[in-house]
């Protein structure tokens, strides 16, 4: 019977934190903007995803070139020693974003969203693109969280470069984030989910 009262309650309470429509139902419309503070983002659609981005991005739609500004070839790209991501910098910068209630209700709903990122040559985070489910419950998550999640990857968010991608200006990363598994507030989660602790700054250049 306890069992079934907390059932209850935590549908009633999912239901209070995501009770809002913040982008257009159906098909979207491609193009518009959308403010979320300081930042605005244009919002696309793929036919599946709703796509959040930020309308200051410029590196994302720029070849990747090395540090003398000579472009890589996609052959070339792909044959880099790809660096690592630390995957507890990355529920951090949720962690900090959601709370346990918003995340418990994405978790619960199996709701996921993908992270097109641009990435430094020290392995920090300067540029994002939101590719986001349109569900129910991602749709009413309000722009303002993402805005947050945003500046949240910006300032924890680390990434051991390998020495390949040292040697370019920039370069791309695209992380699946399925909410079911990123333990955000399991006791154990940075240990199950990076096997180990998070890597240091003077381990990331």
């Amino acid at each position: 019977m306890k069992k079934i009262v907390l059932f209850l309650c935590w549908g009633l309470a999912a239901q209070v934190v995501f009770a809002q429509n913040y982008y257009r139902e159906g098909v979207y419309t491609d193009g518009y903007d959308l403010k979320a503070g300081d930042i605005t983002f244009e919002v696309r659609s793929n036919g599946l995803d709703i796509i959040l981005d930020n309308v200051t991005n410029e590196l994302l739609n720029k070849p990747i070139v090395r540090l003398d500004g000579k472009p890589l070839t996609l052959e070339e790209y792909e044959a880099l020693e790809e660096g690592e991501l630390d995957i507890p910098s990355v529920q951090t910068a949720f962690r900090e974003t959601f709370t346990e209630s918003e995340y418990r209700a994405l978790q619960a709903g199996k709701d996921y969203m993908s992270l097109y990122m641009n990435i430094s040559p020290e392995g920090r985070m300067t540029e994002v693109v939101f590719f986001i489910a349109g569900t129910p419950r991602t749709r009413a998550v309000p722009p303002e969280k993402y805005a947050l999640l945003e500046k949240n990857l910006k300032t924890y968010l680390r990434y051991r470069v390998s020495d390949d991608e040292k040697r370019l200006q920039f370069f791309r990363l695209d992380v699946p984030i399925a909410f079911r598994s990123l333990g955000l507030y399991e006791k154990d989660a940075l240990t199950v989910s990076s096997g180990g602790q998070p890597v240091p700054d003077s381990e990331l250049h």
